[in-house]
Parts: C-alpha cells; sequence; structure tokens
C-alpha cells in the first residue's frame, strides 16, 4: 500500500515513480519500514493464536465463526503475500523481482484488501440481522449459509476485480521498464472508479450505515418497551383502585418475566458490542486510506501527508481484528485463556 505523496502524481494501489524517488539500488531502511516489519510479525502472531483456537476447539465453530474466520483467513492472505512483498519494495525502491511477483503483488493489493473490507461488511450485516430479528436469525441462520455468503464475496470479487488485472498484465506492463509494479488505473478510469466504489468504498459505507441503523432500532425498541412498561402499570393501578391490593397481579399477561428479559438483552447487548467496535476500528483505521484512493482515482491527485499514517492505520487493523473479537466474545476469551494462559 505505499505510493507517492506528490498532490501531481495519480494515487495508486502501489508505490508510484519509486525510481524518481530514490536513485540508489540497494536498501533503504525508513521508520515505516522499521514499522511496517513490527505490524506484521504481531498481525501473524494474533492472527495464528486465534485461528488456532478455533482449530482445538470446536464448540467454538458456529455459524457466526464462519465470518470470523473468513476474515482471519483475508488477514493472513494480506500478510503473507502482500505485506512482505511490500516490505521489499519499499526496501529496494524500484521493483527487481520479476512479472511473476509482481503479478501476485497486484492480485494481493487489490483482491486481499477487497476480501478485508467486504469480510468487515459481512459481519456488520449478521450482527444487524441477529440484533433486530434474533427469532429469525436462530431459526435461520446455519454454516452452510454462512459459508456460501463467504464464498460468493469471494467469487464476486474476483469477477470483479481481475478483468482489470489481468488487462494490466497483458497491454500496460511498460511500468516494469522503467522498475515500477503498478496497475495504470488512468488508462482504466471507468474500471478503477467503478471497483473502488462496489469493493472498497460500499463495504465501509454498510459498516457504518449497518451500525446507524442498529442504534436507531435500538433507541426505538428501548422507548416502545417503555411506553408499554407505562402503559402495563398504569392498567395495575387503576385496577388496584378497584379491588383489593391482594387481588392485584403481580406479572402481566404481555410482559416477559425478568428471566427472558434479560436474556434477550444479553443477546442484543453481545452483538451490539462486537458491532460497535468493528465500527469503531473500521472508521479509524479503513476510512483515511479510502478516502486517499478514491480521491486519487476519481480525481488523479493526492491528498498532502494523508497517505503515510492511513497506510500504517490500514496494515494495524490486522493486528487488531483478533484482539478485538477476542475482548467481544466471552467463549473466545474463555478458550483463550485455556489454552495459552492455562485459566479455567
Amino acid at each position: 500500500m505505499l505510493l507517492n505523496d506528490s498532490v501531481n502524481q495519480p494515487i495508486n494501489r502501489t508505490l508510484n515513480s519509486s525510481s524518481q524517488t530514490f536513485s540508489t539500488v540497494g536498501l533503504v531502511w525508513s521508520s515505516t519500514s522499521y514499522l511496517s516489519v513490527c505490524i506484521l510479525t504481531t498481525a501473524l502472531l494474533t492472527n495464528c493464536s486465534v485461528i488456532l483456537l478455533f482449530i482445538k476447539n470446536p464448540t467454538l465453530r458456529s455459524p457466526f465463526a464462519v465470518y470470523i474466520i473468513n476474515l482471519f483467513v483475508a488477514n493472513l492472505f494480506q500478510l503473507t503475500l502482500h505485506y512482505p512483498l511490500e516490505i521489499l519494495h519499499e526496501l529496494y525502491a524500484r521493483w527487481w523481482m520479476g512479472r511473476t511477483v509482481c503479478t501476485l503483488f497486484l492480485y494481493s493489493t487489490w483482491v486481499i484488501q477487497a476480501a478485508m473490507c467486504n469480510a468487515h461488511a459481512l459481519i456488520a450485516l449478521n450482527r444487524l440481522w441477529a440484533i433486530t430479528f434474533p427469532h429469525s436469525y436462530r431459526h435461520r441462520h446455519s454454516k452452510r449459509l454462512a459459508i456460501g455468503l463467504c464464498v460468493s464475496v469471494w467469487l464476486y470479487l474476483h469477477a470483479c476485480l481481475l478483468p482489470g488485472l489481468i488487462i494490466n498484465t497483458r497491454y500496460y506492463e511498460e511500468s516494469l521498464e522503467t522498475s515500477v509494479c503498478e496497475v495504470k488505473t488512468a488508462k482504466q478510469k471507468t474500471w478503477s472508479c467503478i471497483v473502488q466504489a462496489i469493493a472498497y468504498d460500499l463495504p465501509t459505507l454498510v459498516v457504518f450505515s449497518v451500525y446507524s441503523t442498529v442504534c436507531i432500532w435500538l433507541c426505538l425498541r428501548r422507548k416502545a418497551r417503555q411506553v408499554k412498561h407505562e402503559t402495563v402499570s398504569k392498567n395495575i393501578r387503576q385496577m388496584a383502585s378497584h379491588m383489593d391490593v391482594s387481588q392485584v397481579p403481580h406479572h402481566s399477561p404481555g410482559m416477559a418475566s425478568g428471566r427472558d428479559k434479560g436474556r434477550g438483552k444479553g443477546t442484543s447487548s453481545h452483538g451490539f458490542l462486537i458491532l460497535t467496535l468493528m465500527t469503531f476500528c473500521v472508521l479509524s483505521c479503513y476510512t483515511p486510506l479510502q478516502l486517499a484512493y478514491t480521491v486519487g482515482i476519481y480525481f488523479e491527485t493526492a491528498i498532502p501527508g494523508l497517505y503515510r499514517p492511513a497506510a500504517v492505520l490500514y496494515e494495524l487493523i490486522t493486528v487488531i481484528d483478533p484482539i478485538l473479537f477476542v475482548l467481544a466474545l466471552s467463549d473466545l476469551r474463555k478458550a483463550f485463556r485455556r489454552t495459552y494462559l492455562h485459566c479455567r
């Protein structure tokens, strides 16, 4: 995810005009390079440790866990395919690994990053279903459905992104003659704008929209329950004024018992916590870089000083994702303590 910060150059998803930035061919270490290596190492540790929990604990493999595993698989592809090549690309300041590795680098840059964004959107939509229609979610959601949705998204992304990458490899490889591995977005303007909108911007917008919808829905439901409670209390008081206190019913037929209310509230709170934490991470880590890409691809310019910190934040989400779900899911948290801390 490295590129030139010059406002006069169009933004791409890879390092642009690197031969103009550095005149040397040897290693060129920078603070960003050291930070990227630290993030890569930490992210591999966190993602692999959580995936191992799902492997060793079959009880954790619920239908919702399919979406989490799908996200971690996308993270691992990014960590093993993209980030090492990206670090080497930055260190040597020019592309020297040939066309085949360049093709792999561009595939990981465009397809795997889109898979990460869409994996978060799938989790958000799943939480929307679980919170707003819990009865339907419990009876209709299954592992087969979850796997089908995840596979469909991967196929959809390949159908959208591979044509442009293939055309770029076939017709626009002259960039390799100047030691730059990149997609010529300016020469595929229509394709670049469309895939940026539907494969990257739309999933991020879905996460924000789902969170806003759930917040509004929970507020309306809370208000409706309050009105219902006040109405029932009023009816009980009216009944009490016409009969003895001993004849007043302790529970209204329309009211749920304390155990059922607590259970329903806990389920909603559980899903809402995951959605809140994930939305905050997407807002903090994805949005700055998506803004940089959108402005660069649509207007062929760059926002000065935005890309470097935005790229670091984007990399950090691969570290944060496993920590987020371990903290938010009690079963996963217990399995982590039992497996790695040897605590019951």
